[in-house]
């Protein structure tokens, strides 16, 4: 059964297989801080699910996840405002990053198309990544000016 999405992910349970879909298509599924909390609780949920054995993350339209949805930084944001957002941010990826590799689930990364920043860094944390022909993965983080792994430099 799907559930309806909530914060732009889909969670359904299917013949053993938790499928995590990022459905913000328009934004290249890129997430914002409610979506990033709701993926960790859907891990959470997947891991603690009798009728799950696995767990899958995808991505709706033509990317799977284009990391920090950098559409939600306020415009007149001023540096010091722009680095507590981004250190917020790169916690809770870091929530989710933990909780990938240490779920006790195999995890699937079904790569659809652009796996860019932190969704780059959400797919390399999976246990078995399978790309499509348009998949393409993109280091993104130096043009916003953070590091590999999410945090701010």
């Amino acid at each position: 059964m799907t559930e309806a999405p909530q914060d732009g992910i889909l969670f359904d349970a299917i013949d053993g297989v938790g499928r995590i879909t990022f459905n913000l298509p328009r934004f290249g599924n890129a997430l914002d801080l409610p979506a990033i909390r709701r993926l960790l609780d859907l891990l959470f949920e997947a891991e603690a699910r009798d009728d799950v054995g696995a767990v899958m993350l995808t991505g709706a339209g033509k990317a799977f996840c284009a990391g920090f949805n950098l559409k939600e930084i306020p415009p007149d944001a001023d540096a010091d405002a722009l680095g507590d957002h981004f250190r917020v941010l790169a916690h809770w990826w870091h929530q989710v990053f933990h909780r990938v590799v240490r779920i006790k689930k195999p995890v699937l990364a079904a790569i659809n198309g652009a796996a860019a920043g932190s969704g780059l860094g959400l797919a390399l944390c999976a246990d078995m990544v399978v790309a499509s022909e348009s998949a393409r993965f993109l280091c993104a983080w130096h043009s916003i000016g953070l590091a590999n792994d999410a945090t701010t430099s």
